[in-house]
């Protein structure tokens, strides 16, 4: 699996008066500050290169980064994948069916949804293990998705738990975390109406973007992320940010469905060699 390097920046001298009070020495910049500005020059940059219809990275504004995927890597889960999407990072994996007090009374399965991110996944930020507003919410997503891609009619009085670590966050990060939990539990056995797919297209400039970076999103307008089953054509969650006017919006909508089309070939192509593998 590919990795990606890590940047590292300056810190402040500090000197301390008579009282032991730490005090910041003319001319240093606090840390905090460095980050602040090297993000501020990252998303600039990328603004840049959209304006001229190029991508700091050098792909064509519909092209995906490099994509990899693994199973099983998580032993103790019924089912586990990874994704590797450019800088992008996460573990998938599944705990279930398993009886359920909450659910002892449904005719279909709950599917609980965790999203954490590991300490240093945005580059240059310090994290905790305590999941943040923004995993709060990627957790929503990313469970809506799910609900509507598995059979839970087919589990009842269960829940199936899938947890997702951020290892790198470097944009489109909700996408990479769907499409990792739709292979895991697929690599589970769940019983799927179709894998659900997320990708995501940000606006910047007059440019869309397919598979924004973090810089990239960082310097959007606007933004449209969405899971969807190619075989049977359904999407099972979209979420809108920013402004778009009506024609902008659907040109950004169908570049997302053609990018989850070509993801979920990917991912079929890997299940397809796994189990190749298992029987062979």
């Amino acid at each position: 699996m590919a990795t990606s390097g890590s940047t590292t920046s300056g810190g402040a001298s500090q000197s301390s008066n008579k009282h032991g009070e730490g005090k910041t020495t003319e001319g240093s910049v606090p840390a905090a500050k460095h980050l602040l500005t090297a993000t501020a020059a990252r998303a600039k940059a990328a603004a840049a290169a959209a304006a001229e219809g190029n991508r700091v990275d050098g792909r064509h504004t519909a092209a995906f980064r490099d994509i990899h995927m693994a199973l099983g890597l998580v032993s103790p889960a019924a089912g586990s994948a990874y994704v590797e999407l450019g800088g992008t990072k996460v573990v998938a994996a599944v705990y279930g069916p398993k009886p359920s007090f909450d659910a002892q009374f449904t005719a279909s399965a709950n599917v609980e949804t965790h999203v954490s991110s590991a300490p240093f996944a945005a580059a240059g930020e310090r994290t905790s293990y305590v999941p943040s507003d923004s995993d709060a919410e990627a957790s929503l997503l990313v469970q809506a998705a799910l609900a509507a891609a598995v059979r839970r009619d087919a589990y009842p009085k269960s829940t199936i738990e899938v947890r997702l670590l951020v290892l790198e966050d470097d944009g489109a990060t909700t996408g990479a975390c769907v499409s990792a939990a739709s292979l895991a539990l697929a690599h589970a056995g769940i019983e799927m109406y179709d894998l659900a797919v997320g990708a995501t297209v940000v606006q910047l400039g007059d440019a869309l973007l397919v598979d924004p970076s973090r810089p990239e999103e960082d310097a959007a307008q606007g933004a449209v992320a969405l899971a969807y089953m190619p075989a049977v054509d359904e999407l099972s969650q979209y979420a809108l940010t920013g402004q778009f006017d009506p024609a902008t919006l659907a040109t950004a909508t169908e570049l997302a469905l053609d990018a989850a089309r070509k993801w979920a070939e990917l991912m079929r192509t890997v299940l397809r060699d796994s189990v190749t593998a298992q029987s062979s």
